[in-house]
């Protein structure tokens, strides 16, 4: 059963539809922000703002590899291009492990 308490989001929803999935999550938490108020803060939360500001969102507390970079290129889909296809193939297989009565909405492999 789903909890109420939890909003799942992709970043394929972002990347779709950036402003309508910050007003939903706006809801679920529940705040009370105008269409303007959301058309504000909307271009502080797109990729390129992120990216212009990585020091504000890149973890300090995990060491990553050299070279790695937190905020890689904004695109759908691109994760997959650092999973070999065993990589996959296990995520998958824990995916139907952790959640057997099928994958929540929101929430794609």
């Amino acid at each position: 059963e789903a909890d109420p308490r939890v909003l799942f989001v992709s970043y394929e929803d972002l990347k779709a539809d950036l402003s309508g999935t910050v007003t939903k999550i706006a809801k679920h938490l529940e705040l009370s922000l105008s269409d303007r108020q959301i058309q504000e803060l909307v271009p502080r939360f797109t990729f390129q703002a992120m990216k212009d500001n990585k020091e504000r969102f890149e973890p300090i507390s995990v060491g990553w590899k050299e070279g790695f970079n937190f905020l890689r290129k904004g695109e759908v889909g691109d994760g997959k291009t650092l999973m070999t296809a065993e990589m996959q193939a296990r995520y998958d297989a824990w995916l139907k492990t952790e959640f057997p009565d099928g994958i929540p909405e929101g929430v794609r492999p």
